[in-house]
Formats: C-alpha cells, sequence, structure tokens
C-alpha cells in the first residue's frame, strides 16, 4: 500500500514557534506549508483505508527554484533536476515539518496518515533545483 503526493510550491523547512505579545505561534509560512500536505494527504490517507498504526517508510524530494543569476550552463543542468540543493534550508527541517504535518492534529487529536513520528522507521530525502518547486512525498508500510 502506498501514498504519494506532491505539493506544487517552494519546499518550506519547519520553524520553531515564536513569542509575541506575551504568546507563542508558529510562523505563517509553516502553517500554510503543514496544512497544504495534511490537506492533500489525509483524504488520501483515508479513502485507501491507511491504519495510522502501521510501521512507515518515507520518502521525501524537496525540489527548490533556480536563480536567475546563474550561469545558462547551471540553470540547464538544475533545471533537469541533475543539481543538488546545497544550501539552506537544512534536509532534516524539510523532513520535520512532513513528519510534523502527516502526524496526529493537534485540534482534533486525530491521526492524519501516522499516530506518531516514531512510526517512520525508513527514511530516504534529497534536496535538488528544479524550474517546478515542489515537494514529492511518498509513503509506505515498511
Amino acid at each position: 500500500m502506498e501514498i504519494s503526493y506532491t505539493v506544487d510550491d517552494k519546499p518550506q523547512p519547519w520553524a520553531r514557534a515564536r513569542t509575541g505579545a506575551g504568546r507563542y505561534f508558529m510562523p505563517v509560512k509553516v502553517v500554510h506549508a503543514k496544512k497544504a500536505h495534511a490537506n492533500i494527504a489525509g483524504p488520501l490517507a483515508a479513502s485507501s483505508m491507511w491504519d495510522p498504526e502501521w510501521p512507515i517508510a518515507l520518502t521525501c524530494d524537496f525540489f527548490f527554484p533556480i536563480a536567475a543569476s546563474w550561469p545558462k550552463w547551471k540553470q540547464e543542468q538544475a533545471g533537469r533536476e541533475e543539481l543538488p540543493h546545497l544550501a539552506r534550508p537544512d534536509l532534516d527541517n524539510l523532513v520535520k515539518l512532513v513528519k510534523d504535518a502527516l502526524g496526529t492534529d493537534s485540534a482534533t487529536r486525530r491521526a492524519i496518515v501516522w499516530r506518531d513520528d516514531c512510526l517512520v522507521t525508513r527514511l530516504r530525502a534529497s534536496k535538488w533545483y528544479s524550474l517546478r518547486p515542489r515537494t514529492v512525498v511518498t509513503i509506505v508500510r515498511a
């Protein structure tokens, strides 16, 4: 059984909650990115009879936009998705956002895809440049 989906937007890393006016809040970009993942993956998991207790093998591929200031040869190489993304954000923070987004919803206490991050027993992740910024996630039963 497999769940696979794409979020067509620049990959967003996880970020800590911030404080302001005496309260904690999550950065807006993080909230929107988590909702994008949950809104796509949640219905896929529900329609496929996915069990939130299964062990998970997670694959995440992150594709970043190409800088317009690069030389043409480098832009072409990046456009073929052959150039790894060697800058920030860190790969672990990108994966952390995906894992947070697909875990238990804090408002409803329901599992979106899995009950807890500890169920992810295998992980493969990569960062690349592309003409089409996006995040591609594949989840299979481990």
